[in-house]
């Protein structure tokens, strides 16, 4: 059994257009994502479980060097505060948890004695504040990896004396405990997350090391398949799930160094990328995302110290329209800054960077726009977007799309992601007795790819670069002082 240290010890025992902006010009590494500390728990502790329930991110049990822990505390995301909920009945650490119809199950892990894993399963309910025990009963174990899937919690290897591959199922509706087809590599402290009704159980640690490992559960065939290993191996780390991309967050690493790493996984194309690391680096700590911010809450840091940290990684989004028929006349985008940045004016500006496709996806356009708190920025379409591109024709229609960042606006290189911008568009449509109408709509919040914000980047550090006069966004040269000349 690998332990990191003495703690742990004693209580466990356009193809050329992007090829030529990629030698170079524009990154999309200032919008991967941003820390940020919150709140703080109000109990330091490290090996707590998390379950996020209508937005509330619950921090359950844990260790803080010298008691077991039932502690219950709720963080709000939109106040930024803790709220102290009824405790959990067993008092216990590094055990699953999973969220089912807004239910939060406590299931196994170590509990009291000098060394007890009960399997017991133990149901929260935030409606009620109430805990209810469950009849069904996991085999006992700690550090198992947990995942729901359809109703049904997947509980995944952990340790009882043995390094286990033992995997259950759990059906809340019955209250009955199914076993299923075992782990691929035995292991403990590996995280679990769901994505697309598939199970991925993420690194973790064997009875001889630290491991990388990534294992994935299908419940239809009930088998398990090795995916591409997680670049740095670690245990004792937390996962998350943003739009169908793993994020992997902390844990301990093969020289039982504790890490802030953090990797995202995604199974569509079955690679990792490195993010941005946490501002605290610490394993044992829970995760927990609330719309595209994941937060990370307790833990422990290098010497074994038990953690309040809680931390924000906030991924960027995009908003997304379009406006067609512009042979016809003309379409806006209004663009505003709701102040969610750090207030008032300057340090709650804003830039909203704004990219325009053509019909057949080419980035032809690029600009950005700053925009102070509460401010109406309008864009017209003719004379903002389309009116100077590099392509030989001008489009009829087009696709904008718009990030908000801090720093220094420049579409190129955009600063770390913001919140606080929205926008609304107007396009013209077809009327059937002849003519055109307009309509207007707000835009709709997509998260981009790495990949796609890549392009866009590099690509827009092109247009950059051969452009000529202020071309578009010329409208922000005045009120938002942000455009960027081209």
């Amino acid at each position: 059994m690998i332990l990191r240290n003495a703690r742990i010890r004693a209580l466990v025992g356009s193809l050329a257009l992007y090829m030529f902006a990629a030698s170079g010009v524009g990154s999309a590494a200032g919008i991967e994502g941003t820390w940020t500390p919150k709140t703080s728990m109000s109990t330091a502790r490290w090996g707590l479980g998390t379950g996020v329930v209508n937005g509330i991110v619950y921090a359950i049990g844990g260790y803080d060097n010298s008691t077991l822990l039932r502690t219950n505390e709720a963080y709000d995301p939109s106040s930024n505060t803790w709220t102290t909920k009824s405790p959990m009945p067993t008092a216990r650490y590094l055990f699953g948890v999973s969220v089912v119809n807004g239910i939060l199950y406590a299931m196994a892990g170590g509990c009291t004695g000098a060394y007890c894993v009960p399997g017991v399963i133990e149901a929260y309910d935030p409606s009620s504040n109430g805990w209810t025990t469950k009849s069904g009963a996991l085999t006992p174990r700690a550090g198992p990896a947990a995942g729901a899937i359809n109703g049904v919690i997947y509980a995944a290897g952990g340790y009882n004396g043995l390094t286990l591959d033992t995997v259950e199922a759990y059906d809340p509706v019955t209250d009955t405990v199914t076993p299923k087809a075992p782990l691929l590599t035995a292991r403990y402290y590996a995280s679990g997350s769901v994505v697309n009704g598939i199970f991925y159980v993420i690194g973790g640690s064997t009875s001889s090391n630290v491991v990388g490992t990534v294992e994935a559960y299908n419940p239809v065939t009930d088998t398990w398949t090795a995916k591409a290993p997680m670049p740095t191996a670690r245990a004792g780390l937390a996962t998350g799930v943003v739009n169908g991309i793993i994020y992997a967050i902390g844990g301990y690493d093969l020289s039982g160094n504790v890490v802030g790493t953090v990797e995202a996984y995604d199974p569509a194309t079955n690679t990792w990328t490195t993010k941005p690391p946490m501002l605290t680096p610490r394993d044992f700590l829970g995760v927990g995302v609330v719309n595209r911010t994941l937060y990370a809450v307790g833990g422990a840091d290098e010497a074994g110290a038990p953690l309040v940290a809680n931390e924000a990684f906030t991924l960027p989004t995009a908003l997304i329209s379009y406006a067609a028929n512009l042979q016809a006349g003309d379409s806006k985008v209004n663009l505003t800054n709701t102040g969610a940045v750090n207030g008032y004016e300057p340090a709650g500006n804003i830039c909203a960077n704004v990219y325009v496709f053509a019909e057949d996806q080419q980035l032809i356009a690029c600009c950005a726009c700053q925009l102070t708190p509460n401010h109406l920025q309008t864009l017209s379409a003719q004379n903002d977007l389309i009116s100077n591109t590099l392509t030989p024709g001008v489009p009829i229609g087009i696709t904008t799309m718009l990030v908000a960042s801090t720093g220094t606006c420049d579409a190129a290189n955009p600063g770390p992601p913001a919140d606080g911008l929205l926008a609304w568009g107007t396009t013209l449509h077809a009327l059937p007795g002849g003519g055109f109408g307009v309509t207007e709509t707000r835009f709709l919040d997509v998260l981009p790819s790495d990949t796609e914000l890549a392009k866009m980047t590099q690509l827009c550090g092109f247009i950059e670069a051969n452009g000529s006069g202020y071309g578009i966004c010329n409208s922000c040269k005045t009120g938002a002082a942000g455009a960027r000349k081209q």
